[in-house]
């Protein structure tokens, strides 16, 4: 089996290390099931060692984010070209929208977000469980600052682990 890293040649160190950061928390956070079986990510029960031997799977791997980052994308000199090429030439990015934010709009202000438009997906939210309460950002906040409503953000076992494995703390005082 051979092992195919996205990015520069040289790369492959940094990928690692950042693999290796983030890997252990980020599985068991998405393992957390809510009670809806729609929000299950990873099969935790699933052996991936085992299925990519005998397998060949495509995985992609997209950057999730709101249109609050993707404005982000346009603000001159903030992100390098390059990265930004990277980010959504290569990996791809999947934004959901906030506040009304017009992503058409932002998408047609950055030569290299339109050139990548087809990598770009825009969740429509849906008026029963709209996606645009979910945010990273707010999640956070609510955590350091022990607000009671970041139930309306996260589900209690992902709360739980994060809390357990004290994430998200602000250690610089």
């Amino acid at each position: 089996m051979s092992l195919v890293t996205a990015g520069r040649e040289g790369d492959e160190d940094d990928i690692f290390k950042l693999w290796g950061k983030v890997s252990e928390n980020l599985g068991k956070i998405c393992c957390v099931r809510p009670h809806i079986d729609r929000f299950t990510f990873i099969d935790e029960n699933a052996n991936l060692g085992t299925v990519m031997r005998y397998e060949e799977i495509e995985l992609r791997i997209l950057l999730l984010c709101g249109s609050d980052l993707l404005d982000s994308f346009c603000i001159p000199g903030l992100w390098k070209d390059s990265d930004m090429e990277v980010i959504v030439g290569d990996f791809g990015i999947v934004v959901v929208p906030r506040d009304g934010a017009d992503t058409e709009k932002i998408m047609n202000h950055s030569s290299i977000l339109r050139k990548f438009k087809d990598n770009i997906t825009v969740v429509k939210d849906e008026i029963s469980h709209p996606m645009s309460i979910v945010s990273s950002t707010k999640s956070r906040l609510a955590l350091q600052h022990g607000d009671g409503h970041v139930v309306d953000y996260l589900n209690q076992p992902v709360i739980d682990y994060i809390l357990k494995s004290q994430l998200y703390i602000n250690t610089s005082g």
